[in-house]
């Protein structure tokens, strides 16, 4: 489940990584440009939550609580740096 969550995204995040800049600056005007650029990492932040939510839950209900913890350790450091 979760990595068809993860592939049926991914084609749009690739999407509108490109071009959200360019969208951010069309829809909201010049001043606003430097937002795409922050607009991109939250994107991908968000990409990532939402296939978070199918994650989670799993490795609790199989009790794989120290791959669990690995997987939350590396998606906060991701989310964080």
């Amino acid at each position: 489940m979760t990595l068809g969550i993860f592939l049926t995204g991914l084609p749009f995040v690739v999407v509108f990584y490109y071009y959200i800049n360019d969208l951010v600056t069309y829809i909201l005007g010049d001043e606003w440009s430097e937002s795409g650029t922050y607009s991109k990492y939250i994107l991908i932040w968000v990409f990532m939550s939402i296939v978070n939510v199918a994650t989670t839950p799993a490795f609790t209900i199989i009790a794989e609580n120290k791959r669990l913890l690995q997987y939350e350790c590396v998606d906060f450091i991701v989310k964080t740096f």
